[in-house]
């Protein structure tokens, strides 16, 4: 047979080969569109969201579902689909469930209070886009996840709502737990109106979401309204996170919550123990958790007597792990009654490292800032006003709290410190002239005390300021939260533009 002849019988063979591992491909992936809003499971000649979901999970057909594949889709037209009790998915290949729109305002799933949606396992990938869950209530026996709840599995949720869930131990929205090197990422949505309910066995955590990221675990929440969500408890726990809680453990585990929003949300505690209104973190031995560009509003804890409550924020680190807080406003938190053990951000170091650097805390309901720490706490260019107790609370039992370039005025009590507390150019107590005090505006007014006399060395100094306008205009840094005249850093990526990037002015 000449060459040329094997030559074309080769390339012949090598493209039907091709032809077939395309093929392949395509027929293992399967795509679902639900012609129907019922939900139920028996063989009547329809395909319905449950049953497409049993179909993508066991690979075989159910009712006229086709079978699924390693990669499938299900897509939902307009329209409230009711499903009343959860579905176990544990194959472990990939999923998408979305709207056709990818619009949570056309496209509701709603649960009735009679379970959750999904429980997740089995080390798949899942992805929801563009979807309204609500009126979830988690089942038993762990009574977490009210419409998501999630194990060791990657899990992206974008375009979403979550309103009205429930649970009762944790993730009154979303649970999600996991020990091996999976992802969490949950986008461009709002959590509105969830809970935790509180039982007498285990403290309460997340009114709406509840993290634990284990042994290279990541969870990455951005763009993300928490709005109305709760959590109460009746036993002697503490209540960890109106809105949110994150847990991370181990080298390599990080959560973070960037650009995210929490407002009125709450923690009620009816016994003798800790509550925190909003967001609330642990980190242990060289995990990180981190809150970036975050405003936090009207959130509020209330009972648990004497005990130290937190109404915004409360953030512990252990064993050489890093709390990072970047560019928060903190305002207008703490509810009505000035409860004396009441402050809008609690942290505790018992070991790691925390930072809290160009951020904003003023005018609560009782104290702004609660420092505690055996190890190293960098606090930086805050501005902290308008307390009826502390304005800052500061003790380093061993270690060191450095307090650098920072405001704390107007309080009953601007300071109180004790330990190795080392201050750094701070203006503490007087009047800085603000630019408006009485409206609410913390800005340096021209005549400002605090412009330029900040020390530009040191440690907790960073690019930007919590409106992402250029620290160290002219000679010195300002101290406080805002720099005076600032424009936007020359890097422009730290202002997170999004599709683009200036160069510019």
């Amino acid at each position: 047979m000449p060459s040329s002849t094997r030559f074309l019988m080769l390339l012949r063979q090598l493209a039907h080969g091709s032809l077939f591992v395309l093929c392949a491909a395509q027929l293992d992936a399967t795509s679902y569109v639900i012609a129907t809003l019922s939900d139920d499971a028996v063989n009547n000649g329809n395909c319905t969201l449950r049953e497409a979901l049993r179909a993508a999970d066991t690979n075989l057909p159910v009712d006229s579902c086709a079978a699924g594949g390693s990669s499938d889709t299900i897509n939902l037209p307009n329209g409230t689909y009711p499903f009343a009790g959860g579905e176990v998915l544990t194959a472990s290949g990939s999923l998408t469930i979305q709207s056709q729109t990818l619009n949570p305002f056309n496209v509701s799933i709603d649960l009735g209070n009679a379970g959750n949606f999904i429980y997740l396992q089995g080390g798949g990938s899942f992805v929801l886009d563009g979807l309204e869950i609500k009126n979830g209530m988690a089942p038993g026996p762990f009574f977490l996840g009210g419409a998501i709840d999630a194990h060791a599995v990657s899990l992206e949720i974008r375009n979403f709502r979550f309103l009205s869930n429930h649970a009762t131990t944790g993730g009154g929205a979303v649970n999600y737990e996991s020990n091996a090197a999976t992802n969490l990422f949950v986008h461009n949505g709002a959590f509105l109106s969830n809970g935790v309910l509180g039982n007498a066995s285990s403290a309460s955590a997340g009114g709406a979401a509840r993290v634990s990221a284990l042994n290279g675990a990541d969870a990455d929440f951005r763009d993300v309204t928490f709005l109305g969500n709760s959590a109460a408890s009746s036993s002697g726990f503490a209540v960890q996170g109106g809105a949110l809680r994150f847990e991370t453990d181990s080298s390599g585990s990080i959560a973070s919550c960037s650009r995210c929003s929490f407002q009125n949300n709450t923690a009620v505690s009816t016994v003798s123990a800790g509550a925190t209104g909003a967001f609330h973190s642990t980190a242990f031995n060289g995990s990180t958790t981190q809150l970036l560009d975050c405003r936090f509003s009207s959130n509020s804890a209330t009972g648990g007597g004497a005990n130290l409550k937190a109404a915004a924020v409360a953030a512990g680190s252990n064993s050489g792990s890093t709390v990072l807080f970047e560019r928060l406003f903190v305002d207008f938190n703490g509810g009505a009654a000035a409860d004396p053990a009441t402050y809008d951000m609690v942290l505790d170091g018992f070991g790691g490292t925390m930072a809290l650097v160009d951020s904003q805390l003023t005018f609560g309901a009782a104290g702004g800032l609660n420092v505690t720490t055996n190890s190293i706490a960098t606090l930086g260019h805050l501005t902290i006003a308008d307390y009826s107790t502390f304005g800052a609370t500061l003790v380093a039992n061993s270690g060191q709290i450095l307090l650098q370039n920072s405001i704390v005025a107007f309080s009953v009590s601007d300071l109180g410190t004790a330990g190795n507390v080392v201050q750094t150019t701070n203006f503490i107590g007087g009047d800085p002239l603000f630019l408006n005090e009485p409206g609410g505006d913390y800005h340096l007014s021209a005549s400002s005390l605090a412009l330029g006399s900040g020390t530009n060395g040191a440690v907790s100094v960073r690019l930007a300021d919590l409106e992402h306008h250029g620290r160290i205009v002219g000679v010195a840094t300002d101290i406080g939260c805002y720099e005076f005249d600032g424009l936007f850093a020359d890097n422009f990526e730290v202002r997170d533009t999004g599709s683009w990037s200036a160069t510019m002015p």
